[in-house]
């Protein structure tokens, strides 16, 4: 897939479980089924491999495991195992929040909303919406996988980590567009939380953003609409 489930760790002491496990199996060679030490490489392809899991996508994990475009045997079961593990999650209830206009006021930024790329990286020195934020918080505290989506694509993922950290946001994934990926914001974050909801059942959208409000719903998932959208309703 030309974009991905980009998987943002931070705080959040399962997310860092969660990596740290599949960066193990990831690692673990078949003659050593007890290993307990992961090599730099796989630590640090840890947040690639749970994105990509993410998607369910059995093929390109074997191959992200194997670091080449092909892909063994081993890699393929692997890639299985940890796809299994990342499912053991899939009964939880996720919440999901838009960063723009819903974890971040962009209230002073508006005028910027006709250049995405000036927009989303302006959004990033702007201060949270506190209400949106404590309601992340708040999910993440009672057991719910928290999901942060944007529109911005992987060029800002530290800076969105960063903003993350900085606020307090405890998210589990950050669902963000791949580079070169022009299509509508609202298409981009359906495709995103299509994915999420095959992997969460039960998932509520929190989202200022009418169309994906409206393209959620057409999918069945529950949404609370935020005031405050900066673009043109389609």
């Amino acid at each position: 897939m030309s974009s991905t489930l980009a998987a943002v760790a931070n705080t959040a002491s399962d997310t860092t479980a969660l990596e740290q496990r599949i960066a193990l199996i990831a690692c673990r060679e078949n003659s050593s089924p007890g290993k307990t030490q992961v090599c730099d490489r796989h630590r640090h392809q840890a947040r690639v491999l749970l994105t990509i899991a993410a998607e369910g996508a059995v093929d390109a994990l074997a191959a992200a495991i194997c670091g080449h475009k092909g892909k063994c045997q081993p890699c393929s079961a692997k890639a299985l195992e940890i796809i299994r593990v990342y499912n053991e999650g899939a009964l939880r209830e996720a919440v999901a929040f838009d960063l723009e206009g819903g974890l971040i006021d962009v209230s002073r930024i508006h005028a910027l909303a006709n250049d995405a790329s000036r927009f989303h990286r302006a959004s990033l020195g702007c201060p949270p919406n506190r209400e949106v934020v404590n309601a992340a918080r708040w999910a993440y505290e009672n057991g719910k996988v928290v999901l942060v989506m944007t529109a911005g694509d992987r060029r800002l993922e530290q800076l969105v980590a960063t903003w993350l950290g900085r606020n307090g946001v405890p998210a589990t994934l950050v669902l963000m567009r791949g580079r070169g990926d022009y299509r509508p914001g609202a298409v981009v974050k359906r495709e995103r939380l299509r994915a999420a909801h095959r992997q969460f059942g039960n998932l509520t959208v929190w989202s200022a953003d009418p169309g994906v409000n409206r393209l959620s719903e057409q999918e069945g998932i529950e949404v609370i609409p935020l005031p405050g959208y900066w673009g043109d309703v389609a």
